[in-house]
């Protein structure tokens, strides 16, 4: 994977400084020459990364460097977010033919750009079908995804469980798979 860092240079901006190469290390880093008095812009994302993986600049954006007036400076480090997309699934359960309940919804927590229980993504079955229902979406490599205790949105009298009686949790160390939870359907009575 790659990240060019652009810059000013013969007073044209958004010219490619020099481009860091990655490697088996913790820190990759290049060096080259931009005007003075201007910043290095890096990139949000490294390109070419294997397939379903991203790496992400901890500011969730390019961000951009400290101003340069003088040579023979170690530039600001810059950290990126190995991230994997994964799908998040749900599959109703309770009685022969349990179908989903109108306006259910669940929110897939994890850890995104290094903050924890961060919204991934949001699932909203479709009433009245028996079948799975999903969202995929990019997290952050090896941590934890949640799936709530239960469904928001059930009607009254009535809610959603998970199987495991609360939350459950899986940790992605791959990318382009679909980890299923299981929803009892469950109804009050006095």
């Amino acid at each position: 994977m790659t990240l060019a860092l652009k810059g000013t240079q013969l007073g044209t901006g958004s010219t490619t400084i020099c481009t860091v190469t990655t490697t088996v290390a913790t820190t990759d880093s290049c060096s080259g020459y931009t005007d003075n008095n201007t910043a290095v812009t890096y990139a949000q994302y490294l390109t070419s990364p294997p397939a379903n993986t991203q790496w992400q600049n901890a500011a969730g954006a390019a961000s951009t460097g400290s101003t340069i007036i003088t040579g023979g400076n170690t530039e600001t480090t810059v950290s990126y977010y190995s991230q994997l997309t994964n799908t998040y699934e749900i599959s109703p359960l309770g009685g022969s033919t349990a179908k989903w309940s109108a306006g259910l919804s669940l929110l897939i927590k994890g850890t995104y750009l290094g903050t924890g229980s961060s919204t991934i993504c949001t699932i909203n079955p479709s009433s009245g079908v028996t079948t799975p229902a999903t969202c995929t979406a990019y997290a952050d490599y090896n941590l934890a995804i949640t799936w709530a205790q239960y469904l928001t949105g059930a009607a009254s009298e009535t809610q959603w469980q998970n199987s495991a009686g609360a939350a459950s949790t899986h940790t992605f160390t791959t990318s382009g798979n679909t980890q299923n939870s299981n929803y009892y359907i469950q109804v009050q009575n006095t």
